[in-house]
């Protein structure tokens, strides 16, 4: 799949506000008994919220339709003036494959099931961040690397098109930065301390084909300090 067609996709979805997580953040918390949050928004609210930057790494299922689709077991967080890995460990107290953590550079982690992650311990060789002032152009780039074109066509791994969330205006942050010798994973986290939000890698399998979603949420209001 042509990746730069995929982000142009979806950044023209995402500027004409389509529904994402985003657009959805009072509906989470407002939606009734009968109706359960999806992992996605929820990790979001409550990461935005909190400002606090981290990532989200899940296992879900492949749709007909192209899709991915998870099925964990999830309450919508009410107590806003928890910690944010608190709120998320009470909303997932129903269901022992959701995790949510704390790392020591202060990037909230939450893993949804078993997710391979052999994608995002890839290392690079190198990848320049010059004046990237959006998130999504630098993931963009990221993700072009020829290393990791490679890395996928080997595995049998393609991206999933979709169109999520709602892009913010210019925080003013600017990424200037060389990193070689990295993992992919590491790479994403330098995106998402620069611009504080958060990365999402989801895959499911189909017909032994790897499908991976992978996509940066930049919060809407960009906190001041950590």
């Amino acid at each position: 799949m042509n990746i730069r067609w995929l982000c142009l996709l979806a950044a023209l979805g995402l500027a004409v506000g389509a529904s994402g997580p985003v657009s959805h953040r009072r509906g989470v918390r407002g939606k009734s008994m009968m109706q359960k949050p999806k992992l996605v928004d929820v990790v979001l609210t409550v990461l935005e919220d909190s400002g606090r930057p981290g990532s989200l790494e899940y296992q879900g299922a492949c749709t007909g339709s192209g899709d991915i689709t998870e099925n964990f077991g999830i309450a919508a967080p009410l107590q806003s003036d928890l910690h944010p890995v608190q709120a998320l460990q009470r909303a997932f107290v129903g269901d022992p494959e959701l995790t949510a953590s704390q790392d020591a550079s202060g990037l909230i982690r939450v893993v949804g099931g078993d997710v391979p992650t052999d994608l995002l311990n890839l290392r690079i060789h190198e990848v320049v961040f010059q004046r990237e002032r959006d998130p999504r152009d630098a993931e963009y780039k990221l993700l072009a690397l020829p290393e990791v074109h490679a890395y996928m066509q080997a595995h049998h791994i393609t991206f999933i098109q979709t169109i999520i969330g709602l892009i913010p205006p210019p925080s003013g942050r600017v990424l200037n930065v060389t990193l070689k010798g990295v993992t992919l994973s590491a790479a994403l986290d330098r995106i998402a301390e620069t611009f504080p939000g958060v990365w999402v890698y989801g895959e499911c399998t189909r017909s032994g084909e790897r499908h991976v979603l992978m996509f940066f949420h930049e919060f809407s209001v960009q906190p001041s300090t950590r």
